[in-house]
């Protein structure tokens, strides 16, 4: 309902609820849609990490935490410095890893050694080989999408050796690198059992030193989200000479996490970029180089979550998420 004014219709809204008319037309979902329509034409498409936080039921406070700082190690490849074991996830994918600490591990001719930070899993003194066996991993990969992995060890002599092994079942156990073999490729839902094998030559040799095993399968067809980078916004100084025109800090935007992988509930925590993650453009001329979010900003202005912003910066060579995160 409008007003006349000289014959013509003024658009208004007299009724009493605004809010009713908002949700009555579904405003907030056709905002969300034309920003996702917008982002999946225009954005570039990258990897993202984020950090583990205590809402991950799986997390394990990391060894390398010092009794007279509690600080985490930020060359420790458990944690990268984050404090919870295994530090990053992969988003969109599916992450089980066996640390050192996990518990439940079976130890033959092994044992683990604290006096290290992180604690690590060494032969006994007098063996030349051991194992390392790892409790039930549950895993859910229902599209048979392919695994990769990634073991830490500090393996100072060539002569030594690891190996790594899984298992479907607990007893036959096949090499790590024939884990997308057709036939013995964890698929469906079930558990995964890892034996990691230390081995060295003689007594004398120094043992390898076991620190964490990672595995991981992606869970979505496109396992990455898209950014997009506004206008960029100049500020005028004027200065005794003039004026001088300077950029502020470069940002970039995305919508909700859940538009790129559906097991994420729309308006939660977990559809949001937190601070300290990262992420690596796919395509283009910074294809591969990562960089760290920060100073992020999230819009639910019109009821539900809709976008968020960031700012970046370039990871620094020395930095752990550079060298070391997986």
């Amino acid at each position: 309902m409008g007003c006349k004014v000289k014959g013509s219709s003024v658009p208004a809204f007299w009724g009493r609820s605004a809010s009713a008319r908002v949700e009555a037309e579904n405003i907030p979902a056709k905002f969300k849609a034309l920003l996702i329509d917008k982002i999946e034409s225009r954005g570039k498409s990258a990897f993202l990490w984020q950090q583990v936080t205590s809402a991950y039921s799986g997390n394990i406070f990391c060894s390398c935490n010092k009794d007279t700082t509690k600080r985490s190690d930020i060359t420790c490849s458990s944690c990268y410095g984050a404090k919870l074991i295994p530090g990053y996830f992969k988003f969109a994918h599916e992450t089980k890893f066996v640390s050192s600490i996990s518990p439940g591990l079976v130890l033959t001719n092994t044992q683990i050694n604290t006096d290290i930070k992180p604690s690590r899993i060494l032969l006994a003194p007098t063996a030349l080989t051991g194992t390392i066996v790892s409790t039930a991993l549950l895993y859910y990969n229902p599209n048979e999408y392919d695994w990769d992995y990634k073991i830490d060890v500090a393996n100072i002599l060539n002569t030594n050796s690891i190996i790594v092994e899984f298992s479907t079942n607990g007893t036959l156990y096949y090499p790590i690198a024939n884990i997308n073999n057709l036939g013995i490729k964890p698929i469906g839902t079930g558990n995964i059992y890892i034996r990691v094998t230390l081995s060295r030559t003689i007594l004398t040799d120094r043992s390898p030193e076991f620190e964490i095993f990672r595995i991981r399968h992606q869970k979505v067809n496109n396992p990455y989200i898209k950014i997009l980078r506004p206008q960029i916004t100049e500020l005028p100084f004027w200065m005794a000479y003039g004026q001088r025109i300077e950029n502020l800090g470069e940002r970039f935007w995305t919508v909700s996490l859940d538009v790129f992988d559906s097991s994420i509930i729309p308006d939660t925590p977990q559809a949001q970029i937190l601070e300290n993650s990262f992420y690596a453009l796919i395509k283009g001329i910074n294809a591969g180089v990562r960089f760290v979010t920060g100073k992020l900003s999230y819009s639910d202005q019109i009821g539900i979550f809709t976008s968020q912003s960031f700012e970046t910066r370039r990871v620094q060579e020395n930095e752990a998420v550079a060298r070391l995160v997986y």
